[in-house]
């Protein structure tokens, strides 16, 4: 988790949250990161030119984009109502 202006600081309590909740998926055997390694895997399945495009994903209302800001605001739905 990452903020493009450093609002969420290290120590905060989000960041913290997240730290332990990755920690977690990692002990009960399903890491909640496995797509940083989805690259690799498809290499070693066999594929070829394989490219890994990142998209930034806000989470709330915040961002000015409207693009982005209708991201956040669906994202924020389903995370609340999930």
């Amino acid at each position: 988790m990452v903020s493009d202006d450093d609002t969420i600081p290290p120590d905060c309590a989000i960041m913290k949250w997240n730290v332990l909740l990755l920690e977690a998926s990692v002990k009960m055997g399903a890491p909640i990161n496995s797509c940083l390694h989805y690259k690799r895997q498809l290499e070693e399945a066999g594929f070829v030119n394989v490219v890994q495009v990142e998209y930034k994903w806000p989470m709330n209302t915040w961002p000015r984009d409207e693009n982005y800001k209708n991201i956040g605001i669906f994202f924020l739905y389903f995370f609340i109502s999930s």
